[in-house]
């Protein structure tokens, strides 16, 4: 699940970003491939697709930085938050039985 959010935040990134930032965007998007081969592969374990999210994670992060006093910098930026939403949701969902919520139950769905 998380694997997947990723590659479909930085499939989205890439729509954003290719015009103005294209040797990150290259790198995001081969990144991007990786992932999908690894969902695709049956023999996969969780500890590569722990690694191909964070390489993920970490070219979004790079991505955002490079594009500051670019024209997608807002865009980029605005289309990050809206889709890191549902993932951070189910991420609180993980870590309800903690004890942290105040409400658990308004919390959606596990999507695992």
């Amino acid at each position: 699940m998380e694997l997947s959010s990723y590659i479909a935040l930085a499939e989205a990134a890439v729509g954003i970003a290719q015009a103005n930032l294209g040797p990150l965007v290259a790198k995001l998007s081969g990144d991007v491939a990786a992932g999908k081969a690894e969902l695709e592969r049956s023999e996969s374990d969780i500890e590569e697709y722990r690694a191909i999210t964070m390489r993920l994670r970490e070219q979004l992060a790079a991505l955002s930085n490079a594009a500051v006093g670019t024209p997608c910098k807002d865009t980029l930026d605005r289309m990050i938050l809206e889709k890191s939403g549902d993932l951070l949701m189910q991420y609180r969902l993980w870590c309800a039985p903690f004890g942290f919520e105040l409400k658990p139950e308004d919390l959606p769905k596990p999507a695992w």
